[in-house]
């Protein structure tokens, strides 16, 4: 349960943490400022605060004394609804309804704990993770620092660089001190194009000196000189887990269980070819920093002349080289992060440093949003989390690790101490990180906008409420939940071809679930059943048909094969044993749960499914393809010499051999209908405006004219697949 405090118990709570920074957000209605930040500072060695508020994109500063600390906090309660703090202590998490109510979400234990004296000196003197003044051999041979560990002003640059880059590894801190500690073995690492390896050096003494996480570290670059170089030098510092390698990218395949890729500066495609090779190991933790981006200017610079014939909208783009050159890094990272994400990737593109110490400071993160199933039956793969939209512009090094989702190693822990003795460890964790999630922001704000939905369905339907809501039933709004159903199947196609029409994805998602919570309610005020006893049955039987996840395997004879399923398919066949066994649910027939509402094409698709799982199907998809020609001959006999009626059933036949057929394809016939008809009314559009154009009426006797343009739409549609 979320503590509820007003805005002086708030202030109190975030004083007792001891502050290193507070920042609050989402303004209240009639507020003008956006956000505001107080911070712990020390001026001439007296302890104080600074609050800083952004008003129409202006910063406006004052210092705060330690006696008025308290009640400059409990105001900013009361201007903005939500705030996050970090102490020395704790991090604590606060939202605020529109009532005022401020709910404390989520307390974290500080994983990364501050000097008092490091976290608010107000003399911009940096705190580095890699300290100046501090002598490390590798910096010294790299020709960064002299003896005396002092920075070379024409290196400075450089380290600045692997400082920065070491703010964002600090910030998955937790994250790979979890993977250890689960797997037992040194985090693996690896550098792609690692060049001169200040990186691979800086994060083997930050993470493996200074932590003392356990890591391996591996760098590849193609050039000899500079990997002999490297090698030796690693030899030299006594760094026995940093190995390096020459070899290509593309060539070279991350080994299982690689927990992080960085590609700092890796030139042209060589960036892409990385991407590729964590994205195929399902690595989960990306930092790449690209450098150039010449494919994507090559080819826009060779269709110059084609936008310029056409007057293409891009044209504006290419006349001036470095306009080009830029747009085409931008758009070459646009892409890679759309790529990334829809390979299961939760990506920010955030500044990496600032431009005039490098130009190519655009730093891409993407961390797995999954836990992925290797399919070798190898070790479950731990997903890296996700970072939250509020935390996406980083000005301090524990940012990222204290925003992470899901993982907070002393949290976990301590809930599992407090979990009985006798419970399996499996469910053990699966408790602890099911409620390491529950006390997210981002569940609450989930929750909060739920009940605020589901007090609307009850207003409407209540006396007084909407005479049409008041009206409806169950039976006659399944027209209703049938079409909007259908338009989001269609809003679901459209976002996935364009990421940008996912707006209206989510609005149809949301009808559907209008008419979802619609009819339960109707049948909660029947007493037939309530909506929370609907959605708490429907966690309870998705908990107990995921025992590999969630642990709980009541009903399975020996509970440890309930845990092993490794693959999709194996997934599914557990859960068709869970309903039949465990749930109790088998029937005499397999076919008997297939609703014959459903449209033909997709009941003949999941009557065949079901009757295979039984065992009843060819071993590959030959045997469908050969009944396809023995059904087809018997509809050509049928259409020569019998009657309609027999037609009618051997062209039935013919269709159920073709959508038997696609199942064996893995292609979903219902889905591959849509697109060709789809396909057909962009075609015959198509015809219809150029017939129109050419002033030629549209039939029989035109036929020759109109297939033609189909033609002509067929070459347009190839032409565009191919660029």
């Amino acid at each position: 349960m979320s503590t509820i405090y007003t805005p002086d118990q708030a202030a109190q709570e975030c004083l007792n943490t001891s502050i290193i920074q507070l920042s609050f957000s989402r303004p209240r209605k009639g507020i003008d400022e956006a956000k505001a930040r107080l911070r712990h500072i020390t001026i001439k060695g007296k302890a104080a605060y600074q609050l800083e508020t952004v008003k129409n994109k202006q910063a406006f500063q004052k210092t705060i004394e330690p006696e008025a600390v308290s009640g400059t906090i409990a105001e900013c309660f009361s201007r903005f609804k939500a705030a996050e703090c970090r102490g020395q202590k704790e991090q604590l998490f606060f939202l605020q309804n529109n009532k005022g109510t401020i709910a404390l979400t989520k307390r974290l234990p500080c994983s990364t704990p501050l000097a008092e004296n490091n976290c608010g000196e107000h003399n911009k003197i940096k705190n580095y993770l890699i300290p100046e003044g501090t002598p490390l051999a590798f910096l010294i041979e790299q020709g960064v620092m002299n003896a005396e560990g002092s920075v070379l002003k024409q290196k400075y640059h450089k380290f600045r660089q692997i400082n920065k880059y070491l703010e964002f590894i600090a910030g998955v801190e937790p994250f790979i001190r979890d993977t250890v500690a689960r797997s037992g073995k040194p985090f693996s690492i690896t550098d792609f194009g690692c060049g001169k390896a200040y990186l691979s050096f800086a994060l083997y003494y930050y993470l493996h000196e200074r932590q003392q996480i356990p890591v391996r570290i591996h760098g590849l670059d193609l050039k000899t000189e500079v990997i002999e170089h490297c090698s030796a030098l690693a030899k030299r510092c006594g760094y026995t887990h940093l190995d390096f390698a020459e070899g290509n990218i593309g060539d070279h395949l991350l080994p299982d269980g690689t927990g992080m890729m960085v590609c700092l500066h890796a030139c042209n495609t060589a960036t892409d070819l990385a991407l590729a090779q964590a994205v195929r190991a399902q690595v989960p933790i990306i930092f790449a920093v690209p450098c150039c981006q010449h494919e994507l200017y090559a080819q826009l610079k060779t269709r110059k002349e084609t936008f310029r014939t056409e007057d293409h909208l891009l044209l504006p783009f290419m006349e001036h080289g470095i306009i080009t050159e830029r747009f085409a890094s931008l758009l070459t990272d646009t892409v890679r992060a759309l790529l990334l994400q829809a390979c299961g990737y939760t990506v920010q593109i955030m500044e990496f440093i600032e431009t005039e110490h490098t130009p190519k400071n655009i730093l891409i993160h993407a961390v797995k949003k999954i836990t992925k199933l290797r399919p070798s039956g190898a070790v479950e793969r731990n997903s890296a989390p996700a970072i939250p939209p509020h935390q996406r512009k980083l000005s301090h090094r524990t940012d990222i690790g204290t925003a992470i989702e899901g993982y907070d190693s002393g949290k976990t822990t301590g809930e599992l101490m407090t979990l009985p003795n006798n419970t399996d460890k499996i469910e053990k964790d699966s408790i602890a990180h099911t409620a390491a999630i529950a006390a997210q922001p981002e569940t609450a704000a989930a929750a909060e906008a739920f009940a605020a939905l589901f007090t609307t369905i009850k207003r409407l339907r209540a006396p007084g409420g909407c005479p049409w809501d008041i009206e409806q039933t169950p039976m006659t709004l399944r027209a209703t939940l049938l079409e909007e159903t259908y338009e989001t199947i269609e809003a679901l196609e459209e976002a996935s071809a364009d990421s940008a029409k996912a707006v209206h994805a989510a609005e149809e998602l949301g009808d559907v679930l209008l008419n979802i919570m619609m009819i339960a309610y109707m049948f909660e005020q029947k007493h037939a059943f309530s909506v929370a006893k609907m959605i708490g049955e429907l966690n309870e039987k998705l908990i107990r048909r995921h025992p590999h996840v969630f642990g709980q395997t009541a009903g399975f004879p020996d509970p440890d094969d309930a845990k092993k399923p490794v693959t999709a398919e194996k997934v599914l066949a557990q859960w068709d044993t869970i309903k039949d066994t465990v749930e109790g649910r088998a029937s005499a027939s397999a076919l008997d749960s297939i609703p014959k509402t459903f449209p033909p094409l997709t009941r003949a698709y999941k009557l065949q499914k079901r009757a295979a799982k039984k065992g009843f199907d060819w071993d590959t998809a030959d045997g469908p393809q050969k009944k396809i020609e023995e059904e087809l001959a018997e509809f050509t006999d049928a259409l020569a010499h019998g009657t309609s009626e027999e037609t009618e059933a051997e062209f039935g036949d013919l269709l159920f051999s073709l959508v038997n057929t696609a199942r064996h394809l893995h292609i979903d016939p219902a889905i591959a209908l849509s697109r060709t008809n789809a396909k057909f009314e962009r075609r015959f559009r198509f015809v219809e405006k150029r017939m129109a154009e050419s002033g030629i009426p549209c039939s029989h006797e035109t036929l020759a004219q109109m297939d033609g343009f189909w033609e002509e739409a067929k070459r347009m549609e190839a032409q565009d697949s191919s660029v």
